[in-house]
């Protein structure tokens, strides 16, 4: 199993329950894998592909940019940024995900 289908699997027993105070959805589209991540202040749900329509931040990352920033806590650089190895439709929601979970 790699490093993202690790990340993506443990998440619900990584989650802070009662960390946020409204449902929230994420998108997540590192390397070719696709992921929907539902959050509620009860449970988090990780699906695989994208299972719905809008997404409040869609994130999408090189598969190592993504395990640097999750695992090893690195932010993504300038350069990785500008080659478009770490996007996000939202920095504020990205940002906010890594409180929310154990780590």
């Amino acid at each position: 199993m790699s490093e993202v289908q690790t990340i993506f699997k443990t998440m619900p027993e990584r989650y802070k329950t009662g960390a946020l105070d409204k449902p929230l959805t994420y998108y997540f589209s590192i390397g070719k894998d696709k992921w929907t991540v539902k959050l509620t202040p009860e449970e988090c749900s990780v699906e695989n592909g994208k299972t719905v329509e809008n997404a409040d931040c869609v994130v999408k990352a090189d598969p190592k940019v993504f395990a640097d920033l999750v695992i090893r806590g690195k932010q993504p650089g300038p350069l990785a940024i500008a080659r478009g190895k770490f996007k996000t439709s939202s920095l504020e929601l990205a940002a906010k995900m890594m409180q929310l979970f154990n780590t």
